[in-house]
């Protein structure tokens, strides 16, 4: 049981420190709101999540300066949507050869944006009440010295929606994201649902035109922010940035996940990819070990099973609002872990046929490379 001991001393590093948006905004934080913030959201038949995303902005204390809807081929009421909320939309061109969907989107509505702060959001986002306060208020005392990232706080409503929370662990952990200060230097990559960053580092790093060709572009872009010599500053979304992911069903949440979690794995930071795995295959050894409830080390193992789950409890509740079921029963949140990742494997690196929303984003990277 030693290995699963080290484990949960590698979580305690991972995790060491969790920043929220918790905290109450000074007032001058309304005025960089209003006159400095720019929103732009690519969007990809998003209507259903925009309506969503546009009634929490309107329900904020103060409206941003602008929001720019880059309508990415969408055959819905996306464009619609946006527009009727009074949003500025860009219809994006076609897909050029050696750009992803995602990057292309973003960096068309930056191209039409004005506003000296850019904030680039996922449209399955929405902001809780002076969320957006909150988020400009963190970042002004830290303009100057570089980027903010944010990991919305994942609202679940059924119960399957738990099998996410394993993946936002392993993402963060393959980060570094909340490691103790001396090791956060070394962290990279960044939440790919929310950043926020000037205009002038933007596009003085290259922006997403610099990562155009990255099916991970989140991890990428955290590479260019640091070549750039600018810091990048995680935290957690609670009670600023909340995000529903795949509420259509199993099936999907399956294959969003799959569709590029291999490709994180293997864009991460060597360090903290190998203690991340670590930390996971020391929980994963609880699986082959459950036959110890029957014989005289029952009590070690139950009491290191308590500390694992409070362990799992305590982290993920500064990322979303999880099944307490699914943090007392880990061991089958492990099982679906494996499977996903294993079939993301097959997909991205065996079958080479990933798709997202209808494009290839596996066949479309490698030609990106090719060229």
């Amino acid at each position: 049981m030693a290995i699963i001991i080290f484990a949960l001393l590698i979580g305690i590093f991972l995790f060491w420190s969790i920043p929220t948006l918790e905290s109450i905004p000074a007032e001058k934080s309304r005025v960089y709101v209003r006159e400095k913030l720019s929103i732009i959201i690519p969007a990809r038949n998003e209507e259903k999540n925009l309506q969503v995303l546009f009634a929490s902005l309107a329900s904020q204390s103060d409206a941003p300066y602008e929001i720019i809807v880059a309508n990415d081929q969408s055959d819905d009421g996306t464009k619609d949507t946006a527009e009727s909320f009074g949003a500025k939309v860009i219809d994006v061109p076609e897909l050029p050869e050696g750009w992803s969907g995602k990057s292309w989107a973003c960096w068309n509505g930056a191209q039409a944006s004005t506003g000296k702060w850019l904030l680039f959001l996922d449209a399955d986002t929405y902001f809780e009440k002076n969320g957006l306060t909150r988020l400009a208020d963190f970042y002004r005392h830290i303009e100057s010295k570089g980027v903010l990232t944010i990991h919305p706080f994942h609202e679940t409503k059924r119960l399957y929606e738990s099998g996410s929370s394993l993946f936002h662990l392993m993402t963060v952990g393959a980060i570094g994201a909340f490691a103790p200060g001396w090791a956060r230097k070394k962290a990279t990559g960044a939440f790919g649902q929310a950043l926020l960053c000037t205009r002038e580092d933007y596009f003085g790093w290259g922006g997403h035109e610099s990562i155009k060709s990255e099916i991970v572009e989140n991890m990428a872009m955290g590479e260019r922010i640091i070549e750039s010599g600018k810091t990048i500053f995680f935290t957690s979304g609670k009670k600023a940035v909340s995000m529903r992911m795949y509420p259509n069903g199993m099936r999907s949440m399956t294959y969003g996940w799959a569709k590029s979690f291999a490709s994180g794995a293997k864009t991460a930071k060597l360090v903290y990819l190998i203690l991340s795995s670590v930390w996971i295959a020391g929980l994963i050894s609880f699986l082959v070990k459950i036959p110890l409830i029957f014989t005289g080390v029952w009590l070690p193992f139950i009491l290191l099973y308590a500390a694992a789950a409070i362990q799992l409890g305590s982290v993920l509740s500064k990322f979303g609002r999880f099944s307490k079921w699914s943090v007392l029963l880990f061991p089958l949140l492990l099982l679906y872990f494996l499977a996903v990742f294993g079939f993301s494997i097959y997909q991205t690196f065996i079958r080479k046929n990933a798709s997202w929303k209808g494009r290839s984003i596996v066949k479309s990277a490698e030609g990106a490379h090719r060229k």
